[in-house]
C-alpha cells in the first residue's frame, strides 16, 4: 500500500493522537514508548484507547508481597504506586514479548518514573540475589559464615522489599526522552492512553515532523 494511502486511512487516528496526547507529544523527539498488548480480534488492531487499570492490577512476575511493598514505597517517594501503572518500554522488542506491539500515547497530563541502571525491576534486582549484596553492603562484610546466614535470615524477614532499592539511586522522574533511549522501564501513571500499532511508527512520525501538528 502506497503511504499516502496508509497516512489517508489513518490520519483521523492520527490527529486524535496530536491534539489529545500533547503534554507527552512535547517531551519526545523520534523516539515513541512501546507497550505489549492482547487485542481482541473483532477490535481495530492498529488504534484503540484504554483506561488504564490503576487500582488492584495483578502482577504477573512479582510476589503480591513484593509488589505490595514497592507500591508504598513509590508512593511515599514519587506520589503514585507507580507498580499498578502503565508498564512502557523504549524497546519494541521487549514489548513484543507481552503482546502485540503497541506504541503508546498518554491522554492529558501524565507522570512516569524510570531507572537508567534498572532496566527490569523484577528481573533485575527481585530475581537475583542481591539480597545477599545488601546486606554483605548495610553490614559491611566480605563475605557470609554459617551464623551469618541465620542473621541474614532474621533481618531479611524483618524488613520492607523495598529497602533492596537503597542499593540504587533515586529513580528519576524526568527526562522522558532520555528513559526511552535507555530500552528499561518506564512506569507511566495515567487515567487512559491511545494506543497505535508499531507498524506505523514512520508514517505516524513522518504525519507529525512535517507541520501537521
Amino acid at each position: 500500500m502506497r503511504f499516502d494511502d496508509i497516512v489517508n486511512d489513518n490520519k483521523h487516528n492520527f490527529d486524535l493522537i496530536i491534539k489529545n496526547c500533547q503534554p507527552y507529544l512535547r517531551q519526545i523527539k523520534n523516539d515513541l514508548m512501546f507497550r505489549g498488548l492482547t487485542i481482541p480480534q473483532d477490535s481495530n488492531a492498529a488504534f484503540g484507547k484504554k483506561k488504564a487499570r490503576l487500582d488492584g492490577r495483578e502482577p504477573m512476575d512479582t510476589s503480591p508481597k513484593i509488589h505490595n511493598s514497592l507500591n508504598k514505597h513509590f508512593t511515599e517517594e514519587y506520589g503514585h504506586p507507580y507498580r499498578n501503572g502503565v508498564f512502557t518500554t523504549g524497546d519494541s522488542n521487549i514489548a513484543g514479548k507481552y503482546g502485540d506491539t503497541m506504541m503508546i500515547f498518554p491522554i492529558g497530563d501524565f507522570e512516569f518514573i524510570w531507572h537508567p541502571e534498572i532496566k527490569d525491576l523484577f528481573q533485575n534486582v527481585y530475581a537475583g540475589d542481591l539480597w545477599f549484596d545488601y546486606y554483605k553492603k548495610t553490614f559491611k562484610l566480605k563475605s557470609l559464615t554459617q551464623a551469618d546466614y541465620k542473621k541474614y535470615y532474621t533481618w531479611r524477614n524483618s524488613i520492607e522489599d523495598s529497602e533492596l532499592l537503597n542499593m540504587f539511586p533515586p529513580y528519576q522522574t524526568t527526562g522522558l526522552d532520555a528513559a526511552i533511549q535507555s530500552k528499561g522501564e518506564i512506569m507511566v501513571w495515567c487515567t487512559e492512553y491511545y494506543y497505535l500499532s508499531a507498524g506505523l511508527r514512520e508514517y505516524f512520525l513522518n504525519w507529525v515532523n512535517y507541520g501537521l501538528m
